[in-house]
């Protein structure tokens, strides 16, 4: 957790989004609740101040289905979305956002090459590793006592 300070001080908003997933994904397994919900309301509302659901806000390409960045863009919002709704529904909590507010559609396959020699998934490998470690980090300690 130490290190998303590093990762919020990136200008790239789908960066930070990917954070409040993997966050989210942490939160998951946490006993709170509260924070559970707290983190996955925190995550929607960034997609929406990042406007990741509007097809309107995308970069403009000559051919979205094969540009890595509106995939990417894509993926982080409805993943967002998934969460946010699977939250919702099994806290009985109202959604974060309408669907009649949601004009971004749903992502297209990206073929592996591109993902695997695209600059920012390997940041995004980095930041997994960076909470892997920060979350097993207690554990070990606990075994070498």
């Amino acid at each position: 957790m130490q290190y998303l300070a590093h990762v919020f001080a990136q200008p790239d908003p789908v960066l930070h989004a990917q954070a409040y997933l993997l966050l989210t994904l942490h939160a998951l397994h946490s006993p709170s609740s509260q924070m559970l919900v707290t983190i996955v309301s925190a995550m929607m509302r960034y997609c929406v101040i990042a406007q990741l659901h509007l097809a309107e806000s995308e970069p403009k390409v000559s051919n979205p289905a094969f540009s890595l960045e509106v995939q990417t863009r894509r993926r982080v919002f409805w993943s967002a979305y998934a969460l946010d709704r699977f939250i919702s529904w099994i806290y009985h909590i109202p959604n974060n956002i309408i669907d009649e507010h949601i004009s971004v559609e749903v992502g297209h396959p990206v073929p592996c090459s591109l993902i695997l020699c695209s600059e920012r998934m390997s940041k995004i490998l980095i930041m997994i590793a960076i909470l892997k470690c920060c979350r097993c980090r207690p554990s070990a300690r606990r075994i070498r006592r």
